[in-house]
């Protein structure tokens, strides 16, 4: 009479570690996929708060029918105030406004703002710090004179000029009249940038001490709050994109320029950091002032980037301006 042997029940140790290692080796092919899945929600999250600040835009050129610039005179105080600042009663933040805007004090004057800030930005923490993950098109960076940058407001160079009515200012007078249909009559407002995204703070120096990314940016010390220093800040560095006359010898102008490197820290007193630049990998996300936005990879040729700043390139200060060829979709997609 043959002898059953009885199999002992559960894995055994050989079992084990091929079942260990298959769903290790399943881990690794879904990890990646998982985390490239969160990351295309962010920045189709992140193009949304483009297209909003670009329809508070249109909204606010509607009203004024002229583009708010990078610092504003705002309310009946005539408080200097950035571009955001200036977009709030458009962004349902009147409250907000208000509070900016009023001699009283308000405990919400600074608050983040959701809108302003790109889930992919890891330098932006959500809580009472007033964030910005954004900056706007101000044109030509201007000449250097002495190593400081000279005005440069044109309605031919960029879309943001300064609009802050300052009588001591040499250059007040200079703020010319731009809307949306003299963008459209020139360049074309679907070729001409708005908004974009930038990373200020990802590449402060820790010898600075002001933070950068924040959409105050106000020029009055009294108006400072706790974690902003107690220099003033400049909007035009702060809260904006140039374009250069060249990038070559400058890398860090480019779009996502050096950012990988430590060594290319930018200190925030220059404008080589106002460019478009994003923790996305191979690109940006921007938004043109015909309300249509794009990733736009980061290998785009600095003198496209150019052309796409300017909202009339043959006036621009662009060098050789004469010999620019009108750009399509393919220099920038």
């Amino acid at each position: 009479m043959a002898v059953r042997t009885r199999r002992s029940e559960g894995f055994t140790l050989v079992e084990m570690l091929v079942v260990i290692t298959i769903i290790g080796m399943l881990a690794a092919i879904l990890l990646p996929a998982v985390q490239g899945a969160r990351e295309a929600a962010r920045s189709l999250q992140c193009r949304s708060n483009l297209e909003n600040l670009a329809a508070a835009t249109d909204n606010y050129e509607s009203s004024f029918n002229q583009y708010p610039g990078y610092q504003n005179t705002l309310g009946t105080t005539r408080t200097k105030g950035s571009w955001t600042m200036a977009l709030f009663p458009y962004l349902e933040a009147s409250a907000v406004f208000d509070a900016l805007t009023d001699d009283e004090p308000a405990n919400d004057r600074y608050p983040y703002m959701a809108v302003l800030n790109c889930p992919s930005d890891v330098s932006q923490a959500e809580g009472d710090f007033p964030s910005l993950s954004y900056v706007a098109n101000a044109g030509w960076a201007g000449n250097v004179d002495n190593g400081v940058y000279t005005a440069a407001d044109s309605i031919h160079d960029g879309i943001f000029v300064d609009r802050f009515d300052d009588a001591g200012n040499p250059f007040d007078d200079r703020k010319p009249n731009l809307n949306k249909d003299t963008v459209s009559k020139n360049d074309g407002a679907q070729y001409t940038l708005l908004f974009s995204e930038n990373l200020h703070e990802a590449r402060q120096p820790t010898t600075l001490q002001n933070r950068a990314n924040t959409w105050v940016a106000f020029e009055q010390p009294a108006y400072n709050i706790e974690g902003l220093g107690a220099e003033p800040l400049a909007p035009k560095r702060y809260t904006v994109f140039v374009w250069h006359n060249t990038a070559v010898g400058y890398p860090v102008r480019l779009i996502n320029g050096d950012k990988y490197s430590d060594l290319a820290r930018v200190d925030n007193s220059t404008m080589d950091a106002a460019r478009p630049s994003a923790f996305h990998v191979g690109g940006v996300n921007v938004v043109f002032a015909g309300g249509n936005s794009l990733f736009m990879r980061e290998s785009i040729d600095y003198r496209v980037y150019q052309q796409l700043c300017t909202p009339n390139d043959k006036k621009s200060n662009i060098p050789n301006a004469a010999s620019l060829r009108a750009i399509s979709d393919a220099d920038f997609e």
